[in-house]
């Protein structure tokens, strides 16, 4: 968590529910700290935190200068859970995410 901007944006792979198991069953997700619209049908305003929380931060070796941490979703047993948009098709999380991080490395 930081208070840099208004809002932080989580890229989450996950498997939906009835994937096929392996690499072709995961998707990506976009899950906010704080939901940027109304979802009436699950009594949720914009504004309104999802169910996102940082566990902590991971210690590790090597180099430190990216944080690394631990992310709960659902842990609050509040509301319906952290909810997230679906990015790209669904399957196709891992291509997508390589994609970012690709397009990443190059604007480095």
């Amino acid at each position: 968590d930081h208070t840099i901007s208004d809002n932080i944006v989580h890229l989450v792979l996950a498997r939906v529910e009835g994937a096929p198991a392996g690499v072709k069953g995961i998707s990506l997700f976009a899950v906010p700290k704080y939901h940027s619209k109304d979802i009436p049908e699950l009594n949720i305003i914009a504004g309104d935190r999802n169910d996102v929380m940082v566990g902590g931060v991971n210690h590790k070796m090597g180099w430190r200068g990216t944080v690394n941490c631990l992310l709960s979703y659902g842990a609050t047993d509040s509301g319906p859970g952290a909810i997230g948009s679906l990015i790209g098709k669904e399957g196709q999380g891992l291509q997508c995410m390589f994609c970012m991080m690709n397009e990443a490395r190059v604007g480095v």
